[in-house]
């Protein structure tokens, strides 16, 4: 277990196994704040270590950090309105993840928003498509380029494997007008 591999080997064997076990960030200025990411860990409790440019390790912090398991879906909204496919539809979500814009006639029998997976691996890729969020709160695009015409939804899914509810409004997505030359 992690804690007989540290008494055995020191922390610097933890960071070649156990990968859901600890986590790191590089800190560029002393006596600054800088944020540790929490995902990808195992549920539990940790402490911090930090390591100096000369490789010593410091004492574990005093306070303690519980990871929860993740049982909050997220939230995704957007704008409705009509766009051609040229264009990129704006949207936020309240967690970073992957944000995917399905086409409805896709999700019209969809009983469970986690079967969005199956139907994401199994559907025309032109009936949807996906962008990273990495900032939340914050207005990113979504590119509609390769749609085919119709109307879409909007989907968040988390990095902890939750599908968000489909989006308030949805798009409608049409063919860019036909520029006629005299």
């Amino acid at each position: 277990d992690l804690a007989d591999a540290f008494e055995d080997q020191g922390i610097a064997a933890l960071t070649d196994s156990y990968t859901n076990d600890w986590n790191s960030v590089a800190i560029n200025a002393g006596q600054l704040s800088t944020e540790l990411s929490t995902e990808g860990l195992a549920v539990g409790e940790y402490k911090l270590y930090t390591r100096d440019e000369s490789g010593l390790w410091s004492l574990p912090s005093a306070h303690i950090v519980e990871v929860l398991e993740n049982t909050t879906a997220p939230e995704a909204w957007m704008d409705g309105g009509y766009y051609y496919v040229s264009e990129q539809a704006w949207f936020d979500s309240s967690e970073k993840g992957t944000a995917y814009l399905i086409h409805n006639d896709l999700t019209a029998t969809l009983t469970d928003v986690q079967d969005l997976t199956y139907l994401i691996d199994t559907a025309d890729p032109t009936l949807w498509n996906h962008t990273a969020v990495n900032r939340v709160y914050w207005e990113t695009a979504m590119p509609l380029t390769g749609l085919q015409p119709g109307v879409y939804s909007l989907y968040v899914l988390d990095r902890g494997g939750l599908w968000s509810a489909a989006s308030e409004e949805a798009v409608t997505v049409g063919w860019d007008p036909v520029q006629l030359s005299s």
